[in-house]
């Protein structure tokens, strides 16, 4: 088992390197996606393979490769060099967590639930926004086609509905008309911003708000300890978070 806990740290700065030579290399974009995804999946499958658990091990290689793809589609339409280097941090850094959680999730599996249950929620809302920025950035500046690229997005947003359940409490059959009804609202919701004249950054925001806010109450609900309180937080939180959108609009 050493060597998965090296490839613990070796993996995220593989991706920090792999990133930097993206930026003189943009050729080789889908190379670098592919490879750490690769690796991600295989040590995901090496470590839980033998591990009995409710879900395969497959369903937490999930999350990781698809914050790393989404991470790494937006980095590279990201016209700012800043900005795409904190992404390229925030990747690794989300790497190397998650990756040291599952590993000690096989011995103290109650203690690394909960701070697993924490990740895949916000890496899960960071997906969202990522993928959604990578998918109206390249509406607005290339005019590819809507439906190829819409079927992308809803890719990723099945994916991270999907991922941040999996360590939620609840039964996946049993909840499976609630599950599908809020899916298909945040569905259509991320096609319709489609046709608004908003920046693509603003859109992203926009619907990682929506996003959060159905997660978010969803969650509760699923495990059957929702309450007037819980709802009334996520709906300020996502009313305030769309104010102060539109008072700093301009500079999105």
């Amino acid at each position: 088992m050493f060597y998965l806990r090296l490839s613990v740290l070796l993996l995220p700065l593989t991706t920090i390197l792999l990133s930097q030579v993206l930026i003189f290399f943009p050729k080789i974009l889908f190379l670098v996606i592919l490879l750490i995804s690769f690796f991600l999946i295989f040590w995901c499958y090496q470590l839980l393979k033998n591990w009995k658990s409710d879900y395969h091990w497959w369903s937490y290689s999930v999350l990781p490769v698809i914050f790393h793809i989404s991470s790494i589609l937006y980095f590279s339409i990201e016209p700012n060099l800043f900005i795409g280097q904190f992404i390229v941090f925030l990747n690794c850094w989300f790497q190397f967590t998650y990756l040291k959680n599952l590993y000690y999730l096989t011995t103290e599996k109650e203690k690394r639930v909960e701070q697993l249950k924490n990740i895949s929620f916000f890496g899960g809302v960071l997906v969202v926004f990522f993928s959604a920025s990578t998918a109206y950035g390249i509406r607005a500046f290339l005019g590819y086609p809507l439906l190829p690229i819409f079927l992308g997005l809803a890719l990723f947003l099945v994916a991270s509905w999907y991922q941040i359940f999996v360590y939620a409490k609840f039964s996946f059959k049993k909840n499976l008309d609630f599950f599908l009804i809020a899916l298909l609202v945040v569905l259509q919701f991320a096609f319709v911003l489609f046709f608004l004249p908003f920046n693509y950054r603003l859109l992203a925001v926009i619907m990682t708000i929506a996003f959060y806010f159905v997660v978010g109450v969803g969650r509760f609900y699923l495990q059957g300890n929702f309450l007037t309180k819980h709802f009334r937080y996520y709906f300020i939180f996502s009313i305030l978070a769309a104010c102060l959108l539109l008072l700093t609009a301009r500079w999105l």
